[in-house]
């Protein structure tokens, strides 16, 4: 088991998204996207990878954000090793730092990812590198792009190596634990994300309420959805 922690939108779910080559989790530039612990599957020759995502860290100013803090610091105590990805474009600032501290005493091997090499400079990366000299608790520091793919394959290599021996917990066809209404339902609130960002609240949920297989008049396979959106104040 595999946590993936780091601050919000620094693209740990386009990370896993890629790793599985299939869309298991959604994506936004809103932050706090992900609200729940969800364990995504990767099985190979070599290993079965379980990697469990989580909401960003950063410090609460409400409810909805304490629960979503307390979903990440959850993360960190129940898995193998811990892997903390930073964004180098961006910048390595207070709230990877807020990260870090988090998980430096913690007795798991830990693995730095630096994110976004693919559109960072030879000399943006060697500042960004500079800033993290002296964090000798990282077992390895890998510069990766979660959009392009560079580099993941020495990610999942080093993190087989780091892994300790023990059963498959899944069967091999699985690549997640949520059960199909859960999956229809984030897709369906990253989508709201994208098209209504100034009509809607962030603080929104969705709950599958019809998912029916039927047939169209020719004959084709056609699943029927039906969702209730519900947002934080009426107006």
């Amino acid at each position: 088991f595999v946590g993936l922690v780091g601050r919000t939108n620094v693209g740990k779910s386009t990370l896993i998204n890629k790793i599985l080559k299939k869309k298991v989790l959604i994506t936004s530039n809103k932050v706090q996207t992900t609200r729940y612990r969800i364990h995504c599957i990767l099985n190979n020759k070599k290993s079965q990878i379980v990697f469990v995502d989580s909401p960003g860290f950063f410090k609460p100013r409400n409810l909805l954000q304490e629960r979503l803090k307390n979903a990440a610091e959850g993360v960190i105590k129940d898995v193998d090793v811990i892997v903390a990805m930073v964004d180098i474009e961006g910048g390595i600032g207070r709230g990877d730092s807020f990260v870090f501290e988090q998980i430096k005493d913690r007795s798991q091997p830990k693995i730095l990812l630096l994110n976004k090499v693919d559109i960072v400079g030879t000399k943006r990366s060697a500042e960004q590198r500079k800033i993290i000299e002296g964090l000798d608790y990282f077992d390895a520091v890998i510069e990766v792009s979660a959009k392009t793919g560079k580099n993941l394959d020495k990610f999942i290599e080093v993190l087989t190596d780091l892994l300790p021996y023990g059963p498959r917990y899944y069967s091999e066809d699985m690549i997640s634990d949520q059960p199909a209404e859960k999956v229809v339902s984030e897709i369906v609130r990253e989508k709201l994300f994208e098209v209504l960002s100034e009509e809607i609240p962030h603080s929104i949920t969705v709950e599958v309420e019809r998912l029916e297989e039927k047939k169209t008049r020719s004959g084709d396979k056609l699943i029927s959805i039906g969702c209730s959106i519900f947002a934080e104040r009426s107006s």
